[in-house]
């Protein structure tokens, strides 16, 4: 017989895994209370919209407040604190809309009060998103996020800790996309983007030869930074959205995956398909020239930004495109093959292996009878096309990655790296 998870055994769970060196806890009963309160305001309704929130549970003093957005938090006290309570939580929530604010809650006495509302700006999870961290984060306070009703996330500072969903605690995912095996299936494209920037005979952009060794190593590394903060900031995009998508990720020689998937908006293959790719070698050859007195320095500069903001624009490209009911297909050169794609005659598979690490060292085989049709459809996919990998987002955030391995469908739970989810 199954029995659900509670407040209380997530507040269990949290102390267990709670990091040495960082702010102490509330007392036991005051850590269940605000967790209790906060799990009970997310099953609440304002207005027919969820109710979604972040608390920082520290007091007024930990937060500077001569710093605001972009860099850091714009901290308003309240003159007498408010009542922490599941109600005053649901009418606080719209001023602190949670992609942009946090409240700020302090225990005092025998209870807990809202002190302020804090404003972050959309750079704590934009950050955190593409695994890079907010300066202005307090490192090592306590962070509750309820991100919808019966969801509650514990974090320190911007690490997760654990989340209870559907009456199930979890510990913290993995950032798969820094894991070995997933670098490892984009190593041939990495090889031709080398090879071609190369032929190109643009400067590398560490600044040496593109022949040379050191610089071949510091191309390698960029082309992943580059590609690796696209894929974030898709991903992101389309968690924002609430809507949930798929993106499938194929090999770009082999068209067998086109027998288990019917594109509803095939793409032409010409240029605009491939726009990544070029934008990809336009980073690649750009280089500062000269020392900071150069004339030609502040429009290599701004050339730079061009190329970036194109690039950021390529994520928000395939964001939309997972919006339309169906999956999105991209090859591994990152080119938009069509979208709205619907996984068909794929073979029946009843279970997956659920990693227990980032490199599915360790994994625990289990059933696919409690996840939705999304989620099923990219499991038997990969089982069908093995050198596949699916990226599903779900309507409530979560991200899983999927992949064959060695003829074991695995699936992946996945968060950007030291970050809470978003």
């Amino acid at each position: 017989m199954d029995t659900h998870a509670y407040p209380e055994h997530l507040a269990s769970f949290v102390r267990g895994a709670w990091p040495e060196g960082a702010d102490p806890l509330p007392a036991p009963r005051e850590l269940v209370h605000i967790l209790s309160t906060a799990y009970q305001a997310s099953l609440m309704r304002d207005e027919a919209r969820a109710v979604t929130f972040r608390l920082l549970v520290a007091p007024p003093s930990r937060v500077r407040t001569d710093w605001g957005p972009p860099e850091g938090l714009h901290a308003l006290m309240l003159q007498a604190p408010r009542p922490f309570r599941p109600h005053e939580l649901r009418r606080l929530a719209p001023a602190a809309k949670y992609e942009r604010a946090l409240l700020g809650v302090a225990t005092l006495g025998d209870g807990c009060v809202v002190w302020g509302v804090l404003q972050s700006g959309t750079r704590w999870l934009e950050q955190v998103a593409q695994g890079t961290p907010f300066a202005a984060a307090p490192v090592g306070s306590l962070v509750v996020l309820v991100q919808g009703p019966g969801r509650v996330a514990v974090a320190c500072g911007e690490t997760t800790l654990a989340e209870i969903r559907g009456g199930i605690i979890t510990g913290p995912a993995f950032d798969v996309l820094s894991s070995r095996w997933f670098t490892d299936r984009f190593q041939d494209i990495r090889d031709e983007l080398l090879a071609a920037h190369a032929e190109a005979g643009g400067p590398s952009t560490s600044g040496s030869p593109p022949a040379s060794s050191s610089g071949g190593l510091r191309d390698v590394a960029h082309v992943r930074v580059v590609s690796l903060g696209m894929l974030r900031r898709a991903l992101a995009a389309i968690r924002e959205a609430r809507h949930g998508g798929t993106i499938l990720f194929v090999a770009p020689e082999d068209e067998a995956w086109r027998s288990f998937v019917k594109l509803k908006y095939p793409l032409a293959d010409d240029e605009p398909r491939r726009r990544y790719r070029t934008l990809l070698l336009r980073r690649m050859r750009w280089t500062v020239e000269g020392e900071a007195e150069s004339p030609r320095r502040e429009a290599r500069v701004a050339e730079l930004a061009s190329i970036d903001e194109a690039i950021a624009e390529m994520s928000q490209l395939i964001a939309g495109l997972a919006a339309v009911d169906g999956a999105v297909v991209l090859n591994r050169r990152l080119e938009v093959l069509g979208f709205g794609g619907e996984i068909v005659g794929v073979p029946a598979l009843d279970e997956v292996g659920t990693a227990l690490d980032r490199e599915a060292i360790d994994v625990a085989t289990e059933s696919i009878d409690g996840v939705g049709t999304r989620h099923r459809s990219a499991y038997r996919f990969c089982a069908a096309q093995g050198d596949a990998i699916a990226a599903v987002v779900s309507q409530d955030g979560g991200i899983q990655f999927v992949a064959n391995r060695q003829g074991t469908v695995i699936r992946w739970d996945h968060t950007a790296s030291g970050s809470i989810e978003v």
